[in-house]
C-alpha cells in the first residue's frame, strides 16, 4: 500500500496539473461567484424565517455556506428531513446527524433560484406541519 500511494500521490499527471492550473487561473472569478452567491442566499434565508417565524429560528451563519435553523414543530427534524427528501426532492441535514433533535443545517451558496426554490418547498412542507 505505501509503494501504491507513493506511485498515486508523489507525483501528479500532467491532466490533473493542467486541471489545477486552469482552476486557479479563474480563482479571482470563482471567488467573487461565491461571495456574491453568499450575499444574496443569506439575504434569501433571512426572508424565510421571518416567514417562518413560529417554526423556525435562523442562527447566523458566521463565513461558512452553511446555515443552521432551530426548529419549533411537533415534528422532529430526522422527520422533517426525510419528508422533504422524498416529497419534495430537497436535502437538508438533520439536527440527529450531529447528536442533536430539534435543527437542520442547509447549504446557501447556491444559484440563486436553486436555493429559492428549495427554500419553497421547504416552506411549503412547514405549512403542512404543526
Amino acid at each position: 500500500m505505501v509503494n501504491y500511494k507513493r506511485y498515486t500521490t508523489i507525483s501528479n499527471s500532467l491532466i490533473c496539473e493542467r486541471a489545477a492550473l486552469t482552476a486557479l487561473a479563474g480563482l479571482p472569478a470563482q471567488r467573487n461567484r461565491y461571495t456574491s452567491l453568499l450575499r444574496r442566499g443569506i439575504g434569501t434565508l433571512h426572508e424565510f424565517s421571518e416567514v417562518f417565524a413560529e417554526k423556525v429560528t435562523l442562527v447566523p451563519p458566521e463565513g461558512t455556506p452553511f446555515a443552521w435553523f432551530d426548529l419549533n414543530t411537533s415534528i422532529s427534524s430526522l422527520d422533517l428531513a426525510n419528508r422533504l427528501l422524498r416529497e419534495y426532492r430537497v436535502l437538508i441535514m438533520p439536527a440527529e446527524v450531529f447528536g442533536g433533535d430539534r435543527g437542520f443545517r442547509l447549504t446557501y451558496a447556491r444559484d440563486p433560484a436553486v436555493l429559492v426554490a428549495g427554500i419553497d418547498r421547504l416552506g411549503a412542507l412547514l405549512k403542512a406541519v404543526s
